[in-house]
């Protein structure tokens, strides 16, 4: 199976897989991108929300941060694996 990668290549040796690696490697980093895109999203909505509504708090809603650093951390070092 060849895909056009754009000339990427790995910073490690992975022998003959390398092609395969380098593409779970984006499929990760794509979807840990799409879900931190999406939660960030949702977490805004709900904050704004709660925000405006007299009766909620919002600090609650502060745990989810850990989580939005925690996914962005992953995807920047994701970067690192490839040049």
């Amino acid at each position: 199976m060849s895909t056009n990668r754009g000339g990427q290549t790995l910073r490690f040796d992975a022998g003959r897989y390398e092609e395969s690696v380098l593409g779970l490697i984006l499929l990760v980093q794509f979807t840990l991108a799409a879900m931190l895109v999406v939660t960030t999203v949702g977490w805004v909505f709900f904050t704004l929300g709660a925000w405006t509504d007299a009766d909620r708090s919002v600090t609650f809603l502060f745990g989810a941060i850990p989580y939005l650093v925690g996914m962005a951390i992953a995807v920047y070092l994701l970067n690192f694996l490839y040049e």
